[in-house]
C-alpha cells in the first residue's frame, strides 16, 4: 500500500517534537505508541485521529514509556526463545522442579480425581476432541488432591504461570520418569495451542465432552472460550488480583451439573509442546505429577 521508489515501506514511526527545546526528542515504532497515545485522544475521523498537544514532560514521559515498553517485549521474546529449548527436554531433575516451586504458589485443595486416570491436556484446544488426547499409563488411586500452580514475577514481565503440579502423597519427589501415555503409540508430552493446560481425571473429561456437545448444540456459532469460559477467567483475576495477568489466567472450572472439575491454567509463556512427569519419592513410589512451563533459570534478568 506505501512504497518509496518501488520499496515497500514497512515500518512506520511517530516522530515526537518539542517546541520547548527546538528538537526532535525521538521517533518511536508507530504501532508500539498506539496504546499510549490511546490517552490524548480528542476526536477521531477516519482514517484521521486528532490527539491534544503534549507537554514537554508529557511527551518526555510518554516516550520513557513506550521505551521501556519495547524493552520489555524484547525481553520477552528473548525468554520465550530460550524457553524453547528447556521445554523440548523429555528429562528433567529433582533441583528444577524443586526451584520452578520455589516461590509463591496457588493451592487449590481437594480436586476430584474419581477415576484416576489422568489425561495431560490443553482443556480449550485439544481436550475437546476425545480424539485428539491420551490417557496417561500410569493410574493413581481414585481420590481428592491439591493442584499447586507456580506463580513467578519475572523482571521482564509481570507475572507468568511456571507450573502445574498434581500432589498424590506427602512424600518428597527425589526423581522424575517422563509421564508416557497408555497406548503407548503416540509421543509423551501433550501440545498446547490456546496457551493453557489441564491435568483432567478421565472421568471429567467424559463429562466436559458430553457437557460441550450440548452447548455447541445451543450455540452453533458460538465460541466456547470468548461466550463461556473469558468470564470465568475474568471473575477468578479479581479473586487472585496480584497471581495473574489481566483477564485471568486459572480457574477451578466444575463441570455444570457433574461432581467433576479440572483446574485450567495458562502454561507459562503459552503455545508450544510441553512434557509431564512422575514424581517419585525414595522408595521409588509416585507422589506426584509435574509439568515445568519455564526454565526457573530465566526467572531473573535477560
Amino acid at each position: 500500500m506505501y512504497k518509496i521508489g518501488g520499496k515497500e515501506v514497512d515500518d512506520f514511526r511517530i516522530g515526537f517534537v518539542s517546541l520547548k527545546e527546538d528538537k526532535v526528542l525521538d521517533t518511536l515504532p508507530f504501532y508500539a505508541c498506539i496504546r499510549a497515545l490511546s490517552a490524548y485522544v480528542r476526536d477521531t475521523k477516519e482514517p484521521y485521529v486528532l490527539l491534544k498537544g503534549m507537554s514537554h514532560e508529557e511527551m518526555t514521559g510518554l516516550i520513557q514509556d513506550v521505551r521501556a515498553e519495547i524493552q520489555a517485549g524484547q525481553n520477552l521474546r528473548k525468554a520465550f526463545e530460550k524457553n524453547l529449548k528447556f521445554i523440548s527436554h523429555d528429562q528433567i531433575s529433582a533441583e528444577t522442579v524443586k526451584a520452578a516451586f520455589s516461590q509463591e504458589t496457588v493451592v487449590f485443595e481437594n480436586v476430584y480425581y474419581p477415576s484416576g486416570m489422568i489425561i495431560a491436556a490443553d482443556p480449550i484446544c485439544y481436550l475437546q476432541d476425545e480424539k485428539s488426547v491420551h490417557v496417561l499409563a500410569e493410574r493413581i488411586n481414585p481420590g481428592r488432591y491439591p493442584v499447586i500452580l507456580s506463580i513467578i514475577h519475572p523482571s521482564y514481565d509481570s507475572v507468568r504461570i511456571a507450573g502445574m503440579k498434581l500432589k498424590i502423597t506427602d512424600r518428597q519427589a527425589v526423581s522424575y520418569t517422563l509421564a508416557e501415555n497408555a497406548d503407548k503409540k503416540s509421543f509423551s508430552g501433550f501440545p498446547v495451542d490456546t496457551g493453557t493446560c489441564a491435568f483432567c481425571d478421565q472421568a471429567a473429561a467424559v463429562s466436559y465432552w458430553k457437557f460441550l456437545d450440548q452447548w455447541y448444540a445451543e450455540n452453533p456459532k458460538g465460541n466456547f472460550y470468548d461466550d463461556y469460559l473469558a468470564d470465568l477467567f475474568a471473575r477468578s483475576c479479581k479473586d487472585y488480583p496480584t497471581q495473574q495477568r489481566p483477564g485471568g489466567d486459572f480457574i477451578r472450572f466444575r463441570i455444570p451439573e457433574t461432581e467433576h472439575e479440572m483446574i485450567m491454567c495458562a502454561t507459562g509463556f503459552g503455545d508450544g509442546y510441553y512434557s509431564a512427569y512422575w514424581g517419585k519419592d525414595s522408595d521409588g513410589n509416585i507422589c506426584e505429577l509435574v509439568s515445568v512451563f519455564i526454565d526457573p533459570q530465566l526467572y531473573g534478568d535477560i
